[in-house]
């Protein structure tokens, strides 16, 4: 490579140290609670990116991760518009519709953060598709996790490049952790870069804290891809200085182990000391940079703090601990229950605490040291370890596998609907398949598009699975142990706004049955039917409806699939108005299937037309201002039914 010159090694200091007081600034802002949702900082990992995109044109595309801000910057997107991001504000990237984990800039060559560990694989093979197709000598870089090795769509996509010749570069970020998982446990060879020859694709290994390595070898990869030498595999070494995400605890890492990084390894300090001692730049002229990043625009921004709002009701313990309860006594109860999934204990292969996350928000906490050998941690592979689960289903154990958000499901569905759904019916009902999955459901936690969304009834509609949406404590551990039992696949549905919320629970075992509502509320005017977090936002306005004398029934479904019709219709022809409440987008939703139930089977009861309740038709925003007007609220449901009762 030719030696930079003293103007690129300035920038390429500056672009680090930009990246590094970013990463800082959002640290310190996010400790206050101004910045509302998860947050994943680049700090100890700049050299890679300013390696890497010193190389890039601003027609060249790259494709980041949820951990996207120093990619965004050394790309050339915007740090003030960007900071406006991370808040949430109309004067952000994305308009503040896609929070920290999704910021793009389509103009710079940015394809987007992404939210999906290994989403952007394939979406850099698209772009260097085009570029050959272009022959304009574009490429296309996939910055990706140590995690997301292991990710099938990652794999596929290194395969495409090499069998069309594709002007990529896929650069393994390995910061030595997957969440709080060492790589050295999740990953199954020493190197990633190994990965590269089973797709005859070059691949090298490279000090991620050197910023000349990582320039050097992603200069060999681009002039290569340029040249139509088809795709390379860099694989970066090094680790990152925060956690996972702001507010992670890090007690799996060792001892002093990020102080030791700061001051032995870090990428600046290593920049700093060569370039002066081999005279290249001046320490004066280093510090004038410093100064100069110290101060700018995005430091002076100046935002109004969230108000964080939960629902509260002091009773016995909360819905997070009656599920981890629930866990407890199956485990207790029968040797065959397991728990599987993304750092259910968290901290495997890693120096620091065994049990060091209990899942992402702490609900599996204190399991693994009571069950080791049934706590097991997994790779960042849904696919692979959703379907082990279904397979010790089938073979006869009892296993509780966590999909940490719903939107997940997209690299696992195969495994769920053409597998464990159609078990008992292609194998003549012989096959049993007794698999519960966990997972998140659920907008309000200002996480945005990828990690709130509301599918419950994109598995109520597969035949073959059972869906439960508990709103409650009490219903949420009944439920679970019900899920357990049960012979045949469930997917098991917490919304993650609920985690908090306190109720009575029993400490004996016990079970709420499947297609069993709750009349959580009687009346005689108008039937309410929701479930999960908008059963108390429709006991909020029936309350406040209660002082205008509209008596309202409130309906629980608990669970989609099955649904108890009886008591839907018991209640609609009773009160002969209806209102359905569904968090979900409206289309082919659980308030769709009740709304059509309703007026196939009790039209004739009905007094006014049945009205719904649902979030736009449009993906969750990650702005609080547009996150609060795209769920639906107490008094959007109040306003639903008295139109409803006033109907004549």
């Amino acid at each position: 490579m030719a030696k930079l010159s003293k103007s690129q090694l300035l920038q390429a200091y500056r672009t680090m140290r930009t990246i590094r007081e970013f990463e800082e600034r959002v640290h310190t802002e996010f400790a206050t609670g101004e910045i509302p949702g998860f947050v994943h900082l680049y700090a100890g990992e700049e050299a890679s990116a300013t390696g890497v995109c010193m190389h890039l044109r601003d027609d060249d595309y790259i494709a980041s991760t949820h951990r996207g801000h120093g990619h965004c910057i050394a790309k050339g997107v915007d740090p003030v518009g960007m900071m406006a991001e991370i808040y949430g504000k109309v004067t952000g990237t994305c308009k503040g519709k896609g929070g920290s984990m999704h910021i793009a800039d389509l103009s710079r060559g940015m394809m987007g953060a992404n939210g999906i560990v290994g989403g952007g694989g394939p979406l850099i093979c698209g772009a260097a598709l085009a570029a050959k197709y272009k022959r304009e000598g574009g490429v296309g870089v996939c910055f990706f996790g140590d995690g997301a090795s292991n990710q099938g769509t990652i794999l596929e996509a290194m395969n495409l490049a090499s069998v069309w010749n594709l002007p990529a570069i896929f650069v393994a970020e390995n910061n030595g952790y997957a969440e709080s998982t060492s790589s050295s446990w999740s990953v199954a060879s020493d190197n990633i870069a190994d990965r590269g020859a089973a797709f005859g694709m070059p691949s090298v290994i490279v000090d991620g804290f050197d910023f000349f390595a990582a320039h050097e070898a992603a200069g060999e990869a681009v002039k290569r891809a340029r040249e139509g030498g088809g795709p390379t595999l860099i694989e970066m070494k090094f680790m990152r200085y925060y956690g996972h995400f702001e507010g992670d605890q890090q007690t799996y890492r060792g001892a002093d182990e990020v102080k030791k990084l700061r001051e032995e390894k870090d990428c600046l300090l290593r920049f700093r000391k060569r370039v002066v001692s081999a005279g290249e730049v001046s320490a004066a002229e280093l510090d004038a940079v410093d100064k100069e990043v110290s101060r700018p625009a995005h430091r002076r921004l100046r935002l109004v703090p969230l108000t964080r709002r939960m629902n509260a009701m002091a009773r016995t313990i909360t819905y997070q601990q009656a599920i981890n309860e629930a866990l407890r006594q199956e485990m207790e109860r029968d040797p065959r229950v397991i728990v599987m999934g993304e750092d259910n204990a968290g901290g495997a292969g890693s120096p620091g605490e065994q049990d060091a996350w209990g899942g992402v928000l702490g609900v599996t906490k204190g399991l693994y040291p009571r069950f080791p050998d049934r706590v097991l941690d997994t790779p960042i592979s849904e696919s692979a370890f959703i379907g082990a689960a279904i397979g010790a289903a089938a073979a006869g154990m009892r296993p509780v596998a966590e999909l940490m958000f719903i939107d997940f499901m997209g690299v696992c569905f195969d495994q769920i609907f053409n597998q464990a759904a159609k078990f008992k019916y292609m194998f003549g009902g012989k096959a049993e398949t007794p698999v519960v999955i966990r997972t998140m459901i659920g907008a309000g936690f200002r996480a945005a598009a990828q990690h709130s969304q509301m599918l419950t009834s994109i598995f109520t509609h597969v035949p073959g699975l059972k869906v439960a949406c508990p709103a409650t404590p009490y219903d949420a551990k009944g439920l679970l142990i019900q899920s357990i039992r049960d012979k045949d696949p469930v997917i098991f549905c917490e919304h993650k706004l609920l985690y908090g919320i306190k109720g009575d629970v029993p400490e004996e075992s016990y079970i709420v049955p499947f297609g069993e509502a709750n009349v959580v509320r009687e009346g005689n005017g108008v039937t309410i039917v929701t479930y999960a977090r908008m059963v108390h936002f429709a006991l909020q306005a029936a309350g406040e409806l209660a002082k205008k004398k509209i008596d309202c029934e409130v309906i629980d479904l608990r669970t989609t699939s099955p649904m108890d019709e009886a008591t839907i219709l018991e209640s609609a022809e009773k009160t002969g108005r209806v209102v359905v409440v569904d968090e979900a987008n409206p289309r082919c939703s659980v308030a769709t299937d009740v709304a059509a139930l309703v007026a196939q089977k009790a039209f004739a009861a009905m007094k006014a037309p049945v009205e719904m309740v649902t979030a736009p038709h449009v993906p969750v925003p990650f702005s609080d201002a547009l996150e609060d007007l795209y769920i639906p609220s107490p008094a959007r449901i109040a306003a639903a039914v008295e139109r409803v009762a006033n109907y004549r």
